[in-house]
């Protein structure tokens, strides 16, 4: 058993999953880029297969009695899920999907196992039920078939929630059946799948709930279509009145609640009323006025941004919180800056999460809190690893390997990814990332510019991401830019955002390139602009715009026409994102002035302006971005005399989940790149 810093010790739990190594060291306080990746060796250029293979460990979730962990795995080319029983190493899959992938596994007892899933990437949930010894296997809820509801593709869903307290046989799930857009609470029967209805009196369009240590749903975040307004409302009991606290307009100061402190009265929010960011509060229901500041992260961060450390619901998001589960005693916060940083309040943990830290150096190293005497979850993660899960028995000091996601891609064969800022056109502050290849000199680089999708309140954050080290691994230098609208930087990065799609985006953009080449890092004559979604609609505008900067482009999924997306749109399963949100984030279509700006760089009706070669992907399936957006662009390339490269998976959605789409998807975007901005290794 080898013996690491601070004699913490590691050992492998089980040989039937692969461990990874050490990594080495990182600074992410790094100032100067001439310090990069030049002196490291040349790294391995792996095989495309070994970036498209899927994940072999991945959303793991520990059993009630801490004895197994369920995970999803890919086999065969399809996401299973398969159980690891801790006492005795053994590996059971208690799935076989042929044609389906499974979405994300949840326990709703010691013994049972609930398995969401969807119909080839459509998004409309149901849920399986199966014994962990794989017994007993049952539909309790099919996914729907995605139906239309006034001119859009709705997703129905039906989603765990949370255990019941004291219950062995009923859990609390949320669903949209009663409408598209408004969110129900059910108890849910474990193993037939009836279901009672709890939330019986509500306001009009739910959209988000809390509901107090006895499962009665206290806090509801509603939608007031006439105002276009979020309206929260609170109550003392489940048979007293709603009584309606905060309203607030998109984008505007506002409460966000969390969930409830352990004298059942105190709210804990998050708000940005007064400020610029977003802070964790206590707030006072009945006098309806924030309380005591608890947390705030530095140098103009949100709180409520954390990637998957802790696990968010449509039910008492933690908003970075961090509470003991035996004493409901707040003991640390966490907040994403240039990467996941904790604040522990409690004198064990600090002592936890500096052991572990200096066993598993230049990761970030999460650790969830359990009971005294409980062994800890770390999910530990680089932006050169993608994740390995670990139990922590701080009495013996001790770490046991778990699993881990992609245990075949060597730690020092994949690029660092390093922080930057910039100023852009106007003065307003961007943030991002750049990743440079390893073993190379930064000075004259190829580039991939890649703009996160969304594109409003979703921002890039630090760790690894298959798609950057897959670019980094055949010598590009990757740039990823929180342009305007991004979230996690506060409220006036958000605002500004607002109704910018092919204006201050792009020149954000546009600015983050520039910054490289005039510091000498990209070559202006090597850039290729790569994204999905809003991603995919940068691209586009991004060739129709800067014809001169971009030597080619990969549109993944984008929308094409937001004047028609704006209309039809969906928003997936995230239901506070609906046409009306989406007329206040991109434009009011009802508005001139506002449909003249989302038409001006439209890329349907600028199809004759696209010059660079431009390679294009999209889900048949797809609820987010309907494949009609890729077929109106198709038609008016066409029309323009333009030739066409593109491929339609009829089994996708939004992202390829499928290996073989993800594999023959690669190839398409390295063969793409070779002819078109061919970097040392693709020559």
């Amino acid at each position: 058993m080898p013996v690491l810093q601070r004699h913490l010790h590691v050992r492998r739990l089980t040989t039937a999953i692969a461990a990874v190594g050490m990594v080495a060291g990182l600074c992410l306080s790094t100032p100067s880029l001439a310090q990069a990746t030049a002196s490291e060796k040349l790294p391995r250029v792996y095989p495309v297969e070994e970036f498209a293979r899927g994940s072999q460990f991945s959303g793991a979730r520990l059993s009630p009695d801490r004895t197994a962990f369920a995970f999803l795995t890919y086999v065969q080319g399809r996401r299973q899920v398969a159980v690891l029983d801790l006492t005795s190493g053994r590996i059971t899959r208690v799935t076989d999907f042929r044609n389906r992938n499974a979405s994300s596994v949840t326990w709703v007892s010691d013994t049972r196992l609930w398995i969401s899933l969807d119909i080839e990437g459509n998004e409309s949930f149901g849920l399986y039920a199966v014994n962990r010894d794989g017994s007993n296997f049952r539909p309790l809820v099919e996914p729907p078939i995605i139906q239309a509801i006034q001119g859009s593709r709705a997703p129905r869903f039906v989603r765990f929630e949370r255990l019941i307290a004291g219950s062995k046989n009923e859990v609390l799930v949320s669903a949209n059946d009663r409408s598209p857009r408004a969110i129900d609470l059910y108890r849910m029967d474990i193993n037939t799948g009836r279901r009672s209805l709890v939330t019986v009196d509500r306001p009009p369009e739910p959209r988000e709930w809390v509901v107090d240590q006895d499962d009665v749903p206290r806090v509801v975040r509603s939608w007031d279509k006439a105002r276009r307004e979020h309206v929260l409302l609170a109550r003392t009991a489940a048979d007293a009145p709603w009584r309606e606290f905060h309203r607030y307009k998109e984008g505007n100061e506002r409460i966000r609640p969390l969930f409830f402190a352990k004298d059942r009265k105190t709210l804990y929010v998050l708000s940005n009323i007064g400020r610029d960011t977003d802070a964790v509060f206590e707030y006072d229901l009945g006098e309806r006025r924030l309380g005591r500041l608890l947390f705030e992260a530095p140098d103009g961060y949100d709180m409520g941004h954390e990637p998957f450390t802790l696990e968010p619901s449509f039910t008492n998001r933690t908003g970075g919180i961090i509470v003991a589960p035996d004493t409901e005693d707040i003991i640390g916060f966490l907040y994403n800056g240039e990467r996941v940083i904790y604040e522990w309040k409690d004198e064990n943990y600090r002592r936890y999460q500096a052991e572990v830290d200096a066993a598993l150096p230049g990761r970030v190293n999460a650790i969830a809190p359990a009971k005294a005497g409980d062994k800890l979850v770390v999910r530990s993660y680089s932006d050169r690893h993608a994740l390995s899960l670990f139990l922590y028995e701080p009495g013996k000091r001790q770490l046991e390997r778990v699993g881990s996601v992609f245990p075949w891609l060597a730690e020092a064969d994949m690029a660092p990814q390093r922080p930057f800022e910039y100023r852009a056109r106007d003065g307003l502050r961007i943030r991002g990332y750049v990743t440079l290849p390893v073993g190379r000199e930064p000075r004259g680089l190829p580039a991939i510019v890649m703009p996160h999708g969304g594109p409003i309140t979703i921002r890039d954050v630090w760790g690894y991401d298959p798609t950057v080290q897959f670019f980094a691994n055949r010598g590009y230098a990757v740039i990823q830019m929180d342009f305007r609208g991004s979230g996690g930087y506060g409220r006036r990065l958000l605002q500004t955002g607002f109704k910018e799609l092919g204006h201050g985006m792009i020149d954000d953009h546009t600015d983050a390139v520039q910054h490289f080449i005039k510091q000498g890092v990209v070559d202006p004559k090597r850039v290729c602009i790569y994204g999905y979604s809003y991603g995919g609609w940068a691209t586009l505008v991004g060739l129709i715009r800067e014809p001169s900067l971009y030597r080619c482009g990969v549109n993944g999924f984008g929308v094409t026409d937001y004047v028609d997306a704006v209309r039809a749109i969906s928003g997936g399963n995230d239901e506070s994102f609906g046409p009306d949100v989406a007329r206040d984030w991109f434009g009011d279509i009802d508005v001139s002035l506002d449909r003249r700006r989302m038409e001006e760089f439209a890329p349907v009706s600028r199809a004759a302006d696209i010059r660079a070669p431009l390679l294009n992907g999209y889900g048949q399936n797809d609820p987010r971005v309907e494949v009609l957006q890729w077929r109106l662009l198709e038609r008016a390339l066409r029309g323009a005399g333009k030739s066409v490269d593109a491929v339609v998976y009829p089994n996708e959605g939004h992202g390829w989940q499928n290996e073989e789409n993800r594999n023959d998807w690669y190839r398409r975007v390295e063969a793409f790149l070779r002819r078109n901005n061919p970097s040392d290794v693709l020559k």
